[in-house]
């Protein structure tokens, strides 16, 4: 795992990954030239291969002109310009297995055009095998031209094998046959062999002939597609050594390289005559064996057969050396043996370290362990090792200690009295100016633990405040604001978030040291935000600062507690009671890249405490309609809550209570509650909820934030001259018939479904294209817009756009804008509607964010009482971000507007969309048939029955009282007339003017209004709401 470092909230991702890395240096590739022979490229006579099966009599691969033993292919000296038609001259392959590539053509074997140094390594050009594709294993076959031998001789077959990614496995055999297909390949030289390094390595067998004639060679590339994902096999330097009579003596054996533990530049080399000949008989007389160093000779021994030999070989410099061990006796030249070697100590291995502690506060010790080799596995002298020290800060990696002698060392943090900080640090081990690749420690915390109650809300810079992240390659912790999908779950800007990339990924979020001394019932409080099929599992630990030890209290997945959005997770902390300790959240990836967190609260438990957990309630409801609200209230007590009360309210008025109970300790209920709307109700209600329960002495969260729910009012005629005459302790009411006039006519649907896409001219709506910039397009995707300059357009969930999301078959959309320098602008795009029918009506549409991974859609809503230039239009709602999926919208414009408009704001995201835009146009008014009246007094209906004059008496008014009328029709109830109030000089009219006035900030909470910060606010009094900037 890497391990970042967060202070103040400020996440270093990949700070502990600058870790220096060092490498063996790359082994020169070896050119093997057989003694006596001549190194070919193949014979120009040489035909293209053609398939031939035993049976047939026609002429095989290269039968006229064969090779020749001794021969190498080193594939170097192909024309320039022409190397892969030499290359299919000179060689068949065969695709036993049908595997293909993504473009069609065979995947097998290939010829490798490369010859140079790259990353360090050095390549050559070779003859190259791909791995499976679409098969679970190869059957490639590479064949060269056919070869002339001699019966009874032996043939020594040699190939240099090879990969091109370390840490995949290929494997290969070699074998004979007498025909240059498959099934002619019979006789076995070199058996199935695996292949695991990136240095080129020499494997070799034995082909005897049983006659005189032609064989064939085929290298047979039969690597698992697992084992070998992602690399390819690289086969060089095919050989075929010259005839032996097999009374020549075999290699050298037990052949060894022993590096200078000082760091010397040299070797101890020692190995074993061979007792035996090629042909297995025991060797009789005296071997001669010469010994080379990059083709000089620098030894030459006479032995007896298995005689013990050895010398020490100092070479000019380290490095990496290819050594020919050739033995020879009276019968001939027998078999060479070549390797390469490094000689010489190189890079060390890291270090081991043994622990990392804090010794005293404020301090730290480490201790290692020295490494015993190089990475070549060579003993080094641990007295020549230095060490390289390092902290680990959120810049990477700062240098405390250079060619540093001992195991351990201590620092002193030098801490502010009260405070702590998170650490880790790297060592390195170093010889020969070589630096190992660096080992970090665990990340330990120092200093003075927190208290509880611990609280992190994500959000506020703190630098007193240490957080420390870990997680596998790929994943970070990352500080979000509300500019990204979801917002904050406490409303306070800033939430943390894990995000990786692919399953199984693993993370870890950590606070520093808190101390639970004076904690007998610890508890730890949080939330994080579950998404539609979340599968993520999330662990809940505790790690004791004293001995290491973890405790994990719950692992949950995500998606088995039945919610979405932000969840709260509690969990006690059962077991690390009077300890200091770490509390970890530990994250793996299961369906989902993010994992948001955020509010959390680690303290001791209460005896009962109920807190408002989460409130969901309709947003909007019609008169004599029900809305509903589900809270849901937790017990974040010990002890069980007998019962209590949940009482839903607006303002200060209870709407309605539900008696609960009992509930357990860390248990959560959801509570229903419901509330109507009348006629007269305000277009804007602003709710809480509220619990009560005797036994809950914390208060604090007992209350939820307040919440609104819009009054879908009826725009049906209202009486608007309502008067009042108070006389002898009577109130009389008079007013006039409202005006049928001024009905609203039908109402209009525009559903986009009758156009076809990419219709931009819209019957009775105008666009204004006010950023003039170019519509950013989709990549990959031909649209008749990309590149255009426009506002809105019609698109279908048919091809070329079947995957966008419509709420029929067709909707309103418009895209991210750039400039002429495709620097990305803000959209500034309008949507106006047909002019208005002129009376007061709620209008409603659909909206949503096509691609949320480039965030939320933006827009606001305008109205204009003039015509429909911009100008004239003033905003009445205010911007508002819209979701991934179709969410329906309700704004009420007051009586007098013309038209309204929907202006899309998105700043550099992707696909804002509209539907289903429901308004009352201009036209002609809609039958409706005036039933009478109703009247109120405080609120409260006078009349038991439809009354049907527009004349009423109270004789039960008293000072203070208020009255308002409303008109009943055959489709429901007006909204409220103007109001009256008897006062001390009569009867008085009341205007919204003289109601008090609420502020709500663009969440929708209440602000108290002698505590307004520099910002947007809706302002509401009465039935009229406008939006107010405080500077």
């Amino acid at each position: 795992m890497k391990t970042t470092l967060i202070k103040g909230f400020i996440l270093c991702g990949g700070a502990c990954m600058a870790l220096a890395m060092t490498a063996n240096d790359p082994l020169d590739r070896t050119k093997a030239i057989i003694r006596g022979g001549e190194t070919i490229t193949g014979s120009k006579a040489l035909n293209r291969p053609g398939k031939k099966t035993p049976a047939d009599d026609r002429e095989q691969l290269g039968e006229r002109n064969p090779l020749k033993p001794p021969f190498t292919e080193i594939f170097d000296d192909y024309p320039q310009g022409s190397e892969y038609d030499q290359f299919e001259r000179y060689f068949q392959t065969i695709n036993s297995d049908g595997d293909k590539n993504p473009s069609g053509s065979d995947r097998t074997w290939g010829y490798y055009n490369f010859n140079g140094e790259s990353n360090g390594r050095k390549f050559s050009k070779s003859a190259y095998l791909q791995y499976p594709l679409d098969v679970a294993k190869c059957d490639d076959w590479l064949i060269p031209r056919a070869i002339k031998f001699e019966a009874g001789k032996y043939y020594r077959i040699t190939v240099d094998a090879s990969l091109y990614l370390q840490g995949a496995v290929h494997t290969f055999e070699v074998k004979m046959g007498e025909y240059n297909d498959a099934d002619g390949m019979t006789i076995p030289v070199i058996p199935a062999t695996d292949v695991e390094s990136i240095v080129p390595q020499q494997y070799d067998g034995w082909f005897v002939p049983e006659y005189d004639g032609i064989y064939y060679m085929g290298i047979h590339g039969i690597s698992d597609r697992q084992l070998s994902d992602g690399g390819y096999l690289f086969m060089d330097n095919i050989s075929v050594e010259g005839a032996r009579s097999g009374h020549e003596p075999s290699i050298v054996d037990n052949l060894t390289f022993v590096n200078d533990p000082n760091a010397e530049p040299e070797a101890s080399i020692s190995f074993t005559a061979p007792e035996k000949a090629i042909d297995g008989a025991t060797i009789s007389g005296p071997v001669m064996i010469v010994v080379k160093r990059d083709g000089t000779t620098i030894k030459t021994f006479n032995a007896t057969p298995g005689e013990q030999l050895g010398f020490v070989d100092r070479v000019p410099e380290a490095g990496n050396y290819t050594y020919t061990f050739t033995t020879s006796n009276d019968a001939g030249a027998g078999c060479d043996l070549r390797v390469s070697r490094y000689i010489g100590l190189t890079t060390p291995l890291p270090p081991v370290i043994t622990s990392f502690t804090e010794p005293t506060q404020g301090s730290v010790l480490l201790k290692w362990e020295a490494p015993e080799t190089d990475v070549n596995g060579s003993q080094i002298n641990p007295d020549k090792i230095r060490y390289n020290l390092y902290n680990v800060t959120t810049e990477g990696l700062w240098p405390m200690k250079e060619d540093y002698e001992g195991t351990e060392y201590t620092q002193d943090m030098y801490l502010l009295p009260g405070t702590q900080e998170v650490t880790s640090m790297v060592i390195k081990a170093k010889l020969n100016d070589l630096e190992s690749m660096g080992v970090q420690t665990d990340v330990i915390f120092v200093g003075t633990p927190y208290t509880i109650p611990y609280e992190n809300h994500f959000c506020d810079l703190d630098e007193n405040i240490v957080l420390a992240a870990e997680g596998d390659e790929g994943i970070t912790w990352r500080m979000l604001d509300d500019f990204s999908n979801p917002k904050a779950q406490d409303g306070d800007g800033g939430y943390i978030c894990m995000i990786g990339s692919q399953p199984d990924q693993y993370g870890e979020l950590s606070t520093g040291k808190i101390s639970l001394s004076d904690s007998d019932n610890p508890f730890v409080s949080f939330y994080t935000y579950i998404y539609d099929d979340d599968d993520n599992e999330l662990s809940v630990i505790a790690v004791d600062c004293a001995t290491g030890e973890r405790t994990v209290f719950k692992t949950i997945t995500l998606n088995s507690l039945g919610s979405t959005g932000w969840t709260r997770i509690l969990c006690p902390m059962t077991g690390v009671e009077g300890k200091t300790i770490r509390l970890i959240l530990g994250v793996k990836i299961v369906s989902h890249g993010y994992t948001p967190i955020d509010n959390m609260r680690i303290d001791q438990m209460p005896a009962v405490d109920l807190a408002v957990d989460n409130v969901e309630y309709d947003r909007q409801a019609g008169a004599g309609t029900t809305y509903g609200v589900m809270a849901t209230i937790t017990n974040i007590g010990a002890e069980t809550a007998d019962s209590y009360v949940v009482r839903l309210m607006n303002d200060d008025k209870v709407v309605d209570e539900v008696t609960c109970g009992p509930l357990d300790s860390f248990a959560s209920e959801d509570v229903e509650l419901s509330g109507t709307f009348s006629a007269t109700s305000p277009e804007l209600s602003s709710f809480r909820i509220e619990v009560e329960c005797a036994a809950d002495k914390n208060l604090s969260n007992n209350v939820s934030p307040e919440f609104n729910i819009t009054f879908l009012a009826p725009n049906h005629p209202v009486v608007n001259d309502l008067k009042g005459e108070e006389k002898d302790g009577e109130v009389t009411l008079s007013w006039s018939a409202p005006d049928l006039s001024t009905a609203a006519p039908e109402e209009s649907l525009e559903d986009f479904e009758s156009y076809p896409a990419f219709t931009t001219h819209l019957e009775g709506f105008t666009m204004e294209d006010a950023d003039g910039g170019q519509v950013v397009g989709l990549r990959g995707v031909d649209l008749p817009v990309n590149g255009t300059k426009q506002a809105y357009w019609t698109m279908r969930a048919e091809e070329p756009t079947s995957f966008l999301y419509t709420s029929g078959n067709s909707s309103l959309f418009t895209m991210a804008t750039v400039d002429d320098n495709r620097r990305a602008i803000p959209n500034d795009d309008w949507l106006i509607s047909p002019e208005l029918y002129g009376g007061r009506q709620t209008i409603s549409f659909k909206a949503c964010s096509q691609m949320i991974d480039y965030g939320m859609e933006t827009f606001e809503v305008y109205a204009s009482d003039k015509t429909n230039a911009l100008s004239d239009f003033r905003l009445v709602m205010v911007e508002t971000e819209v979701g991934e999926m179709f969410e329906t919208f309700y704004v009420t414009l007051p009586a007098g507007t013309k038209y309204f408009a929907i202006r899309c704001t998105s700043n550099d995201r992707y696909f804002f969309t509209l539907d289903d835009i429901r308004y009352t146009a201009k036209g002609t008014p809609a039958p409706i048939t005036l039933k009478g009246y109703n009247i109120y007094r405080n609120g409260e209906k006078l009349n038991d029955s439809i009354h049907t004059t527009p004349v009423y008496t109270d004789a039960q008014g008293t000072d203070g009282d208020e009255y308002f009328v409303t008109a009943v029709y055959d489709k429901g109830e007006s909204t409220a007339s103007n109001v009256v109030k008897i006062g001390t000089n009569g009867i008085e009219d009341i205007n919204a003017d003289d109601a008090p006035a609420y502020y709500y900030d663009l969440r929708g909470f209440r602000v108290n209004p002698t505590e307004l910060t520099p910002g947007v606010y809706v302002r509401r009094q009465g039935s009229k709401v406008t939006k107010q900037v405080i500077k």
